[in-house]
């Protein structure tokens, strides 16, 4: 299975352009098998992704919620962001991202670091401190030298590795995907096999579509 673990919507991401039932249909069309929704500070209701899929035809399209976060230093300033599953608290800005990792994993959910190395928002080599299920190795906003930093974590903290579009735009979507083992249908099926490291990342131009 592959899918888009990292796009962001104009309803709940107030960065993002892309229209929701846009999404869904443009996903549909690159023939993923699903996408996860990922907002800033924000999770869908179960209830509203439903609505969601009637309203684009693609009522047995597979769409996940999850949520980035971000987190901070003692001093105020942005550490990084990170992207959870399984965790539907919406906590307040501003905390360090220690506190944020315990409070994921207190709640059962689970937490991968987002584009580590980007410029700004990447937590950079301070991962290898954190407590953390995975790392967002293949993301747009990663040069080449990111890419091989973050894979070359993940190797040394012996950890997943995921990939996401970090999408903000139609044209976004599925460029960078993670590709799963094993059969994912929930949120919980999603955890589960990243915590066992059931999945890479993947490009779209290198998956053999006829395959799947």
């Amino acid at each position: 299975m592959v899918i888009d673990l990292h796009i962001h919507t104009n309803r709940y991401s107030m960065c993002s352009i892309l229209d929701p039932v846009e999404m869904l249909k443009r996903a549909q069309e690159l023939k993923l098998d699903g996408i996860v929704i990922m907002e800033h500070n924000h999770v869908w209701e179960k209830d509203e992704i439903e609505e969601l899929k009637k309203e684009a035809r693609v009522e047995e399209f597979m769409v996940l919620r999850g949520q980035e976060i971000r987190g901070y230093r003692k001093d105020g300033s942005i550490e990084g962001d990170f992207l959870t599953f399984e965790f539907y608290e919406i906590i307040d800005e501003g905390l360090p991202s220690t506190e944020i990792i315990h409070r994921v994993h207190d709640n059962g959910g689970i937490i991968i670091a987002a584009h580590p190395y980007r410029q700004m928002l990447g937590i950079g080599d301070h991962l290898y401190d954190l407590d953390l299920d995975g790392i967002e190795v293949l993301n747009p906003n990663h040069r080449p030298s990111d890419t091989e930093n973050a894979d070359r974590a993940r190797k040394i903290m012996d950890i997943a590795g995921t990939g996401g579009s970090d999408a903000h735009r139609p044209l976004g979507i599925g460029h960078y995907l993670t590709s799963f083992e094993g059969d994912i249908e929930t949120e919980e099926d999603l955890s589960k096999e990243i915590k066992k490291k059931r999945c890479s990342p993947v490009r779209y131009e290198d998956i053999e579509w006829t395959s799947l």
